[in-house]
């Protein structure tokens, strides 16, 4: 009996001791890249920044823990804290490849804000951007946010020649051709003029809308003016220039007749407007997401 008690507290040492220390800085950056790559983002943060506490701030190792909290406060959309640490990092950061990658994920995060010109600025002001593939496609998306299409163009062409960027990943060079393409698509867009759809309002209500794409609306406008001009010229006509159903109708078609070149006018900007968004709209499927960040061992 005493042997089989001494058995069992044998067994329950070793057992203990060989447990898993959950609570140990290890366990602690472990669960946080598990949270991280099952998209828990804002958990993974906070579990970051808990190991981070229990590291020596100055070891190297502890900068590239900082670098995945700013990472996965940016992919929680917490991007004023995002933001705070890439600063710490472009501050105390030594390292090439992590300043690299502080710059990018902070250019990255205004982008993501749709705070496109100080991304645009700030990345145009860091001199290492220029040497980043991942930089420079970028400043290439924020100009297309801000509809720069045509400096776009002249950007990203410059570097589509995979000979002329030898040190562009074959996924980069992939990027890299369909956001020009889409900066070319844009550039050479034929759009429609808001001046032009005025001014043939102003001539035939409704074809200025009929211009801008919009056949229904221009159909209902030009036969509904029409038809209130007819009935204003009839009622004229009938009771002379005193007549009350005919300045009625005048005013109800003068009224009209001027919304209808506002609408046109508005119809134009719109119909552009929505071209643009859906090449606007492409630009951010081929910025890189968070799933693409990698977590180095």
């Amino acid at each position: 009996m005493k042997i089989l008690i001494l058995l069992l507290m044998f067994c329950c040492v070793s057992a203990v001791s060989e447990a898993p220390e959950y609570f140990s800085p290890e366990s602690i950056l472990l669960f946080a890249d598990h949270l991280f790559r099952q998209q828990d983002y804002l958990r993974a943060a906070y579990e970051y920044e808990r190991y981070g506490i229990l590291q020596d701030g100055t070891d190297p190792a502890a900068r590239e823990i900082v670098l995945r909290a700013g990472k996965a406060f940016q992919c929680a959309g917490k991007y004023d804290r995002s933001l705070e640490l890439f600063a710490e990092l472009l501050e105390t950061a030594e390292e090439e490849r992590i300043r690299g990658l502080a710059i990018y994920e902070t250019g990255l995060s205004y982008f993501r804000m749709e705070r496109f010109e100080e991304s645009l600025l700030f990345l145009q002001n860091r001199p290492a951007a220029a040497m980043m593939p991942d930089c420079t496609l970028l400043i290439g998306a924020d100009l297309l946010m801000l509809g720069r299409w045509q400096q776009a163009e002249e950007l990203l062409a410059g570097y589509a020649v995979p000979a002329a960027e030898p040190q562009w990943e074959p996924a980069e060079l992939a990027k890299l051709t369909e956001l020009a393409a889409i900066a070319q698509k844009g550039s050479t867009m034929r759009r429609k003029s808001p001046l032009a759809a005025a001014l043939l309002s102003a001539l035939l209500p409704g074809s200025g809308k009929i211009y801008a794409g919009v056949l229904g609306d221009g159909i209902h406008s030009l036969v509904f003016i029409g038809l209130i001009g007819t009935l204003s010229v009839l009622s004229f006509r009938a009771d002379g220039i005193d007549s009350v159903r005919g300045w009625i109708y005048a005013s109800a078609g003068g009224v009209l007749y001027g919304g209808n070149i506002y609408g046109s006018i508005v119809s134009a900007r719109r119909y552009n407007r929505l071209r643009e968004d859906a090449l606007l709209q492409e630009v951010g499927q081929r910025i890189p997401q968070c799933l693409e960040f990698a977590l180095e061992p």
